[in-house]
Parts: C-alpha cells; structure tokens; sequence
C-alpha cells in the first residue's frame, strides 16, 4: 500500500501539483494526467457504474454492487420476451389497454404508467404485470427477476431506516448507494381498475407468488426510509428491476 501512495504522489508532482493539493483532494486520473478532482471533505462516496446490461429491444441499462448483490439501476422497460416475442401493450379499442381490458389479462402484457392514449412515450415507467414475469423470458441471460428473498437482502444491507439511500437526488434521496429509484406507481385492477401515485415512492415486483393468482411486491418509502412488502394480484402492474444471478 505504501508503494502505491509514494507512486501516486510522484505521478502528482511531475504534473506539477504541490504537497498541500496532495493531502486532502480526490484526483480522477487517465493516462497520468489529472481529469478531475475534488477536495475530499466534498465526498460521501465513490460509485462505479458499468454498462454492462442489454436488453433484447437494444437497450443499455448501468448497473451497481450493493453488498454481494449486482443490480441494475434503471426499471426494466423492454418491449418483448427474450425470444423475441412482443410483450402486448394495446387493447381492441383505445390503442392502449383500458382498465377493463387491463384486468381482463391473463397473458404478458405492459403499459406505460398513466398512459390512457396516443403513441407510446418517449420515456416514463414501464410497467409489467404478473403474467410476463411468470413466461419467465423477461430478462437477458445471466439476470433474472429479483425474488423475496433477494429484495429482503437489498433491506438488510440498507439497514431501514435508511431506505433514502436508494432513491435518487430528483425524489428527496442521497442515491448513496447508486440504486436511484424514482418514482413509481401501480396499475391496479379492483373497482374498475386505475393507477396508484407512489408520491416520492416506488414499487416493484417480486419473481415469486404469494399464493395462485397474487404475487409479492415491494415498495420503497423514501419519506419513512422503510421496506414495505405485500402481494398483489397477477394482473396488477408494477415496475421491474433485474438482479444479476
């Protein structure tokens, strides 16, 4: 280790750097040469993102390390089943799925959240329901859907209260840990079906089911700092984050 410091600090000095810049600032480095740099007492933490997730549709999503657990850092949002098979996201009549036909599903199926008509947005949060999780060709190879249990350990290395730290700085969190959950509501499909508004919360589905027809959800709570967990019924629609297997 001291090896490692006297070089750093040499690599400084011949980029005419003084002692006192040395002692207390962070230096992002290439090829030898200062990039950035920052003093230390700015930093809480250093996260590493690496691009290293691609969806079927193309799609590139970052991924993190949190505990032994790698997960990626945006909510799924591709369009078809790893075969290649679209992911069917428009009911007979509107060119989307109303809530009637949304509750009707017992097939995969998605939705862009609060989107009643028009083409589809440009960004937004993806939603799945049960049944495309259960065709079990949602994921790329080498991830998979999180299960229970999986979610129970992301909680544990937290530590609740400290659920903020997962979300990111656009809704009242520290994103310490690099997650960045954003807000994220539900599809429900009870009392004619609608959508549930998380607020500065997200939501997320499971892999595993409760019982026959309902599955296990979590919901992160940025203004509690705590992991909720439930189920809900297969033809509910919620967001979905994958974990490396």
């Amino acid at each position: 280790m001291k090896k490692l410091i006297i070089l750093i600090v040499t690599v400084f000095f011949f980029n005419g750097l003084t002692k006192a810049e040395v002692a207390d600032t962070m230096y992002v480095m290439k090829s030898g040469v200062v990039v950035a740099k920052c003093p230390v007492a700015d930093v809480d933490s250093v996260i590493f993102y690496k691009p290293t997730l691609q969806d079927i549709d193309g799609n590139n999503y970052t991924t993190v390390t949190i505990g032994t657990q790698t997960w990626m850092v945006e909510n799924l949002k591709v369009t078809k089943l790893n075969d290649g098979t679209p992911i069917a996201n428009s009911g007979a009549s509107a060119g989307v799925f109303t809530n009637a036909e949304w509750g009707a599903l017992s097939s995969p199926a998605r939705c862009w959240e609060n989107h009643v008509s028009g083409p589809e947005p440009v960004g937004g949060n993806m939603l799945y329901n049960f049944y495309a999780i259960n065709s079990g060709k949602l994921a790329p190879k080498g991830w998979h859907i999180p299960t229970k249990a999986e979610w129970e350990t992301l909680a544990a290395n937290v530590s609740q209260p400290n659920v903020i730290k997962l979300f990111d700085t656009t809704c009242g969190g520290t994103n310490e840990l690099g997650f960045k959950a954003i807000q994220a509501g539900c599809r429900y499909t009870e009392g004619g079906g609608g959508w549930y508004a998380e607020g500065n919360n997200s939501s997320f589905w499971a892999s595993d089911s409760y019982t026959v027809g309902r599955g296990w959800a979590f919901w992160l709570r940025s203004t509690s700092g705590t992991f909720d967990v439930g189920h809900s019924l297969y033809n509910y629609g919620f967001p979905i984050r994958l974990i490396k297997d």
